[in-house]
């Protein structure tokens, strides 16, 4: 059957709940939910005569950074552990469908879109990315389903099935043969990858998701602050860090050094546990594999290969998370602390000088020892790794997210790699205007692919091919 497809992600719902008051967040839920209302509908309205698909590339739900707890009324006197009254819910199965059903509430425009626009005869595609890694779980997956047909007044069974089968929920990949090639990405990127992503359990406990280093700095780090904004971190200038340190204040730094020391804490406890290796994922993950490869027609060595393309995660080693805790720069502050401190009681000139060169020697020793391969920026990684895809696996665009930032570049000879970039509304007074992308997405009609921004003053897409400078970085 010919379709025409919509591809989004990176829409976080919820992830910005625990930093606004409950108006302030209802406020721009309305926003996103009204924006998303006229996207949906301009495009279904373009071919009405030609089923619409729409893939959700990752990071639907932020489950990582939604930190609310179970209320006693949905609790079923269930009782909160210490580690749950702090820091939220954790991931486990029945944890994970009550956050979903929670933001299934918040969000109702959005998800009665979506179950309309499925009801109109079009199809629904969902694929996990690092933030909703939890539809790994099938109670989660059960749940969204039966949420988008609630909205739905089926007049038979039958059609109540026919509407449940158009929604598909992906575990790794989404490929179509000689047209696209699609994941969410977070598995060539070493500060959000997964051990085990197509099953991705915990080796203390397959009752729940594994936790690598980007989880565990969210649960016990950055959920717990207000004006600290993860997704454009790694490109922040050193003025842009200023800035936010002018917000934070004092008493702000002083908790976020503190945050930031146990976070470090927990990632480098996790690090004997996350390198473990477990006989049973490694061969329920192969077993999973194959069933893919078999979905799609594929050899089993080919997703074989691309899932050894992933990169390990920094939770493996204490090195790779000392370096991602950027820990030298503390050192470097510390040892230059000690070097003022020795200068203001030194008599001697002669003294200060060699402190000082000692100082700069080491200073400089320790960040070539903690950023030699330190390399926080994904969008290269995956680029490169969507090339050595399309030598083993024949597709006309390699569709991957994750980095936030909308890619469409060429590969080689009727190749293209494209990240759709992300579908947020970037309000927060506390993320630098360049990274304003306005609502990014790709739309693929009659098998040519566009990467658009929707622009919310005139209700319609803008094609920013033409932005795009061949083998730079996307700017506005």
């Amino acid at each position: 059957m010919e379709k025409n497809y919509i591809i989004i992600s990176d829409l976080h719902l919820g992830y910005r709940a625990k930093n606004l008051s409950f108006e302030d967040y209802k406020s721009e839920v309305e926003k996103l939910d009204e924006h998303f209302n006229k996207f949906i509908n301009y495009y279904t309205s373009l071919c009405p005569k030609t089923p619409w698909e729409l893939i959700i590339n990752g990071d639907f739900i932020d489950f990582i950074q939604i930190n609310y707890r179970i209320e006693a009324k949905d609790s079923d006197n269930y009782k909160l552990s210490l580690d749950e009254i702090k820091y939220g819910m954790n991931n486990k199965e029945m944890h994970i469908i009550w956050k979903l059903r929670k933001i299934a509430k918040i969000h109702e425009k959005i998800f009665r879109d979506i179950a309309e626009f499925i009801n109109k005869g079009n199809y629904f595609v969902l694929i996990k990315g690092n933030h909703d890694v939890e539809f790994y779980w099938s109670g989660v997956k059960k749940e969204l389903k039966n949420i988008l047909a609630s909205f739905i007044d089926f007049k038979s069974n039958k059609e109540k099935e026919n509407f449940l089968n158009r929604i598909k929920i992906k575990d790794w990949i989404y490929y179509k043969k000689d047209l696209f090639y699609i994941e969410h990405g977070n598995q060539y990127d070493e500060y959000t990858s997964f051990n085990h992503f197509v099953t991705p359990l915990d080796v203390m406990n397959h009752k729940k998701i594994e936790m690598p280093y980007s989880h565990i700095s969210m649960r016990y780090w950055v959920n717990l602050t207000k004006n600290i904004e993860t997704h454009d971190l790694s490109d922040w200038t050193l003025k842009d860090f200023f800035s936010w340190l002018k917000i934070e204040g004092i008493k702000g730094i002083i908790m976020h050094v503190f945050y930031y020391f146990r976070a470090l804490y927990m990632v480098l406890n996790n690090v004997k546990f996350s390198s473990m290796f477990d006989p049973y994922l490694h061969l329920k993950e192969r077993y999973y594999i194959k069933k893919i490869a078999r979905l799609y027609n594929i050899l089993p060595k080919i997703l074989f290969r691309i899932n050894g393309f992933k990169r390990i995660p920094v939770g493996n080693t204490v090195y790779d998370v000392l370096s991602a805790f950027y820990i030298d720069g503390f050192i470097i502050f510390l040892n230059t602390v000690l070097f003022l401190v020795y200068s203001a009681y030194a008599m001697s000139f002669m003294k200060i000088l060699f402190a000082f060169i000692m100082t700069l020697m080491f200073s400089t020793l320790i960040h070539l020892i903690f950023s030699y391969d330190r390399k926080i920026e994904p969008c290269e990684k995956i680029k490169n790794t969507a090339y050595e895809i399309s030598k083993i696996l024949n597709a006309k665009y390699y569709i991957f997210a994750h980095t936030h930032h909308p890619e469409y570049e060429k590969l080689s000879k009727g190749k293209y790699y494209i990240n759709s970039g992300s579908w947020i509304l970037r309000s927060n007074k506390n993320i630098p205007k360049r990274f304003n992308y306005n609502l990014s997405h790709i739309v693929i009609k009659n098998g040519k692919a566009d990467l658009n921004l929707w622009k919310i003053k005139y209700d319609k897409p803008i094609e920013i091919n033409e932005y795009i400078k061949k083998g730079g970085k996307y700017d506005l």
